[in-house]
């Protein structure tokens, strides 16, 4: 299964890295490569914060009601899960991948009395309290083409990495069946010692197959089983607006998939904004259900090793025997997940302006007032 294709095609060939073909499942990369990686200081700046002044508060939607009320149940369960997942939970394993740099492997940390916490530390990201507003209440501006679906169950992930933290927000509507999916692995204990197997610069990050066989095959074979697609919200009949925004920011996650109805355990996270990606008539197994938060998130993203590039081990030897002695001597320097953890559930309402047109209409207004073109504050 790839995320944006692969220059492997079912047969075991190679395609040309810089095309794609939906039915050989070819390597696509990005062609509107002018439009360079934002800044990480660029990912939720100031300019996102307050988009036409009116006064906001936060509320759920009326129509929404019985939904939110679902939501209250299944953020009752998620939170037992959670909890019962992180008294089980073991310390990652001790060859969780070569080239880990132990001063930034985030277990816990010690208390007064010198015990150590069972919960990871994700750089200040602790609770969803932490977060800022465009990370809880994503809306159209300078990163996202369109507004992602509001409100509903909200859960924030720590995963620690040999890199250093990732803080993950998993956003439940907008894409439900692939955000419980995933919650679901975190929550299991799955992610120890899973390898980033396939990392391309500018591109994307995957990773879901653990390096232990046990793992894959005996202690969570339920995550072989694919769930269906999510509903696309992404536009598929453009890659980027008039204003030169992506439709697939930059630290999106989505599933890899082969095709209809194929998301099992594999995501992918961006390292890149994509004009590409989701175009979900194409690809419907590329439905965003969450992203990176966090200044740290984008530092450590920025460091996984990306040299390998399109060549990684084979997805079903690795699935069925893991990482050998044989692959972790082919790729010494690929890195590693190597403990995830739910921080925080909590079901968020939407944030609802005095007129959402107006809104809108200062989004646009604002980037007039600026004179910059979206390179320019790529750029910068």
């Amino acid at each position: 299964q790839f995320g944006g294709g692969s220059n492997k095609n079912q047969n075991g060939g190679v395609a040309n890295s810089h095309h794609h073909d939906q039915q050989t499942n070819k390597l696509h990369h990005d062609p509107d490569r002018e439009y360079r990686k934002r800044k990480m200081s660029r990912v939720h700046d100031a300019d996102d914060e307050d988009e036409d002044g009116n006064s906001v508060e936060v509320k759920e939607s009326g129509e929404d009601k019985e939904e939110d009320e679902e939501d209250e149940t299944e953020l009752e369960n998620q939170k037992h899960q959670a909890n019962d997942a992180s008294d089980a939970d073991e310390a990652h394993r001790s060859n969780g991948g070569s080239g880990t740099n132990e001063a930034n492997q985030q277990g816990g940390d010690e208390d007064d009395d010198g015990d150590e916490k069972d919960h990871l530390q994700c750089a200040g990201y602790n609770t969803i309290d932490d977060l800022t507003e465009p990370e809880l209440y994503p809306w159209k501006g300078s990163r996202h083409m369109v507004t992602p679906p509001k409100g509903g169950m909200y859960t924030l992930v720590c995963c620690s990495t040999t890199k250093g933290p990732l803080s993950i927000a998993v956003h439940h509507k907008w894409a439900p069946l692939g955000a419980q999916r995933f919650v679901d692995m975190v929550t299991s204990g799955y992610f120890q010692s899973v390898p980033f197997m396939r990392c391309m610069e500018d591109f994307l990050c995957q990773f879901g197959i653990s390096d232990s066989a046990k793992n894959n095959n005996v202690d969570h074979p339920e995550f072989q089983e694919t769930i269906r697609d999510d509903p696309p919200w992404l536009p598929s009949n453009k890659g980027r607006d008039q204003h030169g925004v992506a439709r697939f920011a930059y630290g999106y996650m989505a599933y890899a998939g082969n095709g209809t109805n194929s998301r099992d355990k594999q995501v992918f996270v961006t390292l890149d904004d994509s004009s590409f990606l989701g175009g979900t008539d194409e690809s419907p197994w590329e439905v965003p259900w969450g992203e990176l938060v966090g200044k740290h998130s984008y530092e450590t993203i920025e460091q996984i090793y990306t040299g390998y590039g399109d060549e990684y081990p084979d997805q079903e030897d690795l699935e069925e025997d893991g990482m050998t002695e044989e692959m972790r001597q082919q790729y010494p320097l690929m890195d590693y997940v190597q403990k995830c953890q739910v921080l925080d559930i909590r079901v968020i309402g939407e944030k609802v302006s005095s007129n959402e047109d107006e809104e809108d209409k200062s989004n646009m207004d604002s980037d007039d007032k600026s004179s910059k073109t979206a390179r320019d504050a790529v750029e910068e």
